[in-house]
């Protein structure tokens, strides 16, 4: 049997030993190791065809894809981020009119882009 692309979370050391009952079980070192390790992020975090390190995420596929977002969809991202809890509080067309309201207030004015 295969098994591919396990992900581990504690607050703990984590001990990569295979208990003695699962002896067929082969953990390859290389790709092993920690992501995140005394709130420092290490490396990238690659699962599933997606990479995630600090504050971007994109695709990173084995058949070479590299899809990663623009600055506007990142900035809409963020945007989402934000307003996303005060939306779910209010009706449509109030969260509508915060979105638009704080996208405006975000978006840099044409002189600053000069």
């Amino acid at each position: 049997m295969y098994a591919d692309d396990s992900v581990g979370f504690s607050d703990k050391p984590i001990d990569l030993e295979v208990p003695e009952e699962m002896e067929r079980i082969k953990i390859n070192e290389e790709k092993s190791g920690y992501i995140k390790y005394n709130g420092q992020q290490l490396k990238p975090l690659k699962f599933l065809g997606l990479e995630v390190f600090r504050d971007f995420l994109r695709a990173h596929t084995r058949k070479g894809s590299r899809l990663q977002l623009t600055a506007r969809e990142e900035a809409l991202c963020e945007l989402y981020s934000e307003v996303h809890d005060k939306c779910n509080a209010l009706a449509a067309e109030d969260a509508i009119d915060l979105v638009v309201q704080k996208y405006y207030e975000d978006k840099p004015t044409q002189e600053g882009n000069s």
